[in-house]
């Protein structure tokens, strides 16, 4: 495996809506971008960027420009809707219950 660095090195491989159960059993939609080596998603352990949103995971700014470019330098990237917001499912209460979620 080649060492992770910060050029552009990867292919990357992407997984829309994930519904991910939260502890009352909401389900919120994660997108998961991945670096890509041998044609395959990269499996085990990676650095990993967490970004949760009230403002749609699919935007440009989030998806391009935060999710490609992170996987293509070595990073898993998670961009999470708040529950209640696009395609989360919950009641959207601005900025509640984040810390349990």
């Amino acid at each position: 495996m080649r060492a992770r660095t910060s050029q552009l090195s990867y292919n990357v491989s992407v997984e829309k809506d994930i519904l991910v159960e939260m502890r009352d059993g909401n389900l919120l939609a994660t997108d998961l971008y991945r670096p890509v080596e041998d044609g395959r998603p990269i499996e085990g352990k990676l650095p990993t960027i967490l970004q949760r949103t009230p403002y749609d995971k699919e935007a440009p700014a989030r998806a391009k420009d935060l999710g490609a470019w992170f996987a293509s330098r070595g990073y898993a990237v998670v961009i999470q809707d708040f529950r209640g917001r696009y395609k989360s499912e919950g009641t959207f209460y601005k900025y509640a219950n984040m810390g349990e979620d």
